[in-house]
């Protein structure tokens, strides 16, 4: 199997989206677009797909939970399978601080080239600190 970074000769991933994002409540918000996946120098373009997604984040305080869902149909690139990655997020801001805890669980269903295996989970756990105009992270991921 291939790498990201070596799809049809290309060695670089370009994410291209369009959105709206709205705020629907106080502390609720809506987020929902299209992401263009492109590997600029690919072999023909078979690479390339489509992936509209969805989610909802609400903060209440110094917390914020966001669940949303990202569903390929099938395309070319995807083996002609469809894909579906449905997620959840958590942040915490530590009051009076820079920093800010963070957590993320994903599953991802469908066998498409770029998850061969099928089904599978992936979470994180971090923390980032603000600075002015620059956040730094770090984040242990599997």
């Amino acid at each position: 199997m291939r790498g990201f970074g070596e799809l049809g000769g290309s060695n670089l991933e370009l994410d291209l989206y369009v959105g709206y994002k709205r705020q629907v409540a106080p502390g609720v918000t809506i987020d929902a677009g299209l992401l263009y996946y492109a590997y600029p120098g690919s072999s023909g373009g078979d690479f390339e797909f489509f992936e509209p997604y969805a989610n909802v984040s609400v903060t209440r305080g110094s917390v914020t939970g966001k669940v949303g869902i990202a569903f390929a149909p099938s395309q070319n690139a995807l083996a002609n399978n469809s894909n579906r990655y449905i997620f959840g997020d958590l942040s915490l801001a530590i009051p009076n601080t820079p920093v800010t805890l963070t957590g993320h669980l994903g599953n991802s269903h469908g066998n498409t080239p770029l998850t061969p295996s099928g089904d599978y989970l992936d979470w994180s756990l971090g923390a980032t600190v603000a600075w002015r105009n620059l956040t730094l992270g770090v984040a242990y991921v599997d």
